[in-house]
């Protein structure tokens, strides 16, 4: 009798050893199909940079084509984020809730790493006080998504990194100087898109003096200032604090 015990105690270990290896390989299967999708995209954003400029400051990124082309793929698509010196080469999308996305690629199935979303209250055109865009810390086996920011913490990197960013929307080439890096609780209100002057300025002089590496921008932050805040989670996954990423408008190509 202790005999067929022994069996089924074996067989319910061996079953459960089993799920734990398809789930794990399901979720890296997951990471390289979703990665290897916003690879390609990449490489159709350097295939509409107009031909004949060998430099990076010569090149110029055809920008309407780039959003029709995206669209194509998926009409939610409202602009395209590049961190400058990192891979932080994603489009953007907006639904009409923040939930939507927390798990749907670009193609709108499930994708456990998701895609980096605007917030449904922001107008997609950039043109509010402050723009809020989601993205997962993605730093489990190899880092994508907004786990690359995570870099930013270590004062050495921020210092030798460009420091600068844009959005590319059908309107134009947006350019932001990254401000702070900070840890902020769960539910703390950083996410309204328009606020009243002196609380948008005491809440952006706030991070940058909470933040955790000076991004050392020396200049002071005008009430007519744009601001862009990137939201992740924390690189220890602790879901009671946001890592939050802020960067303010400095030049618009239109």
């Amino acid at each position: 009798m202790k005999k067929w015990i022994y069996r089924l105690i074996e067989l319910v270990l061996l079953c459960i050893i089993l799920f734990c290896l398809w789930k794990i390989g399901s979720y890296f299967w997951g990471r390289k199909v979703s990665d290897d999708s916003f690879r390609n995209l990449e490489q159709m954003v350097e295939e509409r940079e107009e031909p004949g400029q060998t430099t990076e400051k010569e090149k110029k990124l055809d920008y309407r084509a780039l959003m029709k082309d995206l669209q194509g793929k998926n009409d939610d698509v409202i602009a395209y984020l590049q961190v400058e010196g990192t891979k932080i080469n994603y489009p953007i999308v907006q639904a009409k809730n923040n939930d939507y996305y927390l798990r749907r690629g670009l193609d709108k199935k499930y994708s456990f790493q998701g895609i980096p979303f605007m917030d449904y209250r922001n107008n997609p055109n950039l043109e509010d006080q402050n723009t809020v865009v989601y993205g997962h810390m993605m730093n489990i086996g190899t880092t994508s998504m907004f786990g690359y920011f995570q870099d930013f913490l270590d004062q050495k990197y921020a210092d030798e990194s460009p420091k600068t960013l844009r959005m590319i929307n059908d309107r134009g080439i947006y350019h932001y100087r990254l401000l702070s890096i900070s840890y902020l609780p769960e539910a703390a209100d950083y996410r309204n898109p328009h606020m009243k002057e002196d609380e948008f300025l005491d809440h952006v002089n706030d991070l940058i003096k909470k933040s955790e590496v000076d991004f050392r921008y020396g200049q002071a932050i005008l009430p007519q200032d744009r601001i862009l805040t990137l939201s992740t989670c924390t690189p220890d996954q602790d879901a009671s604090r946001r890592l939050v990423i802020l960067a303010v408008l400095i030049n618009e190509e239109k």
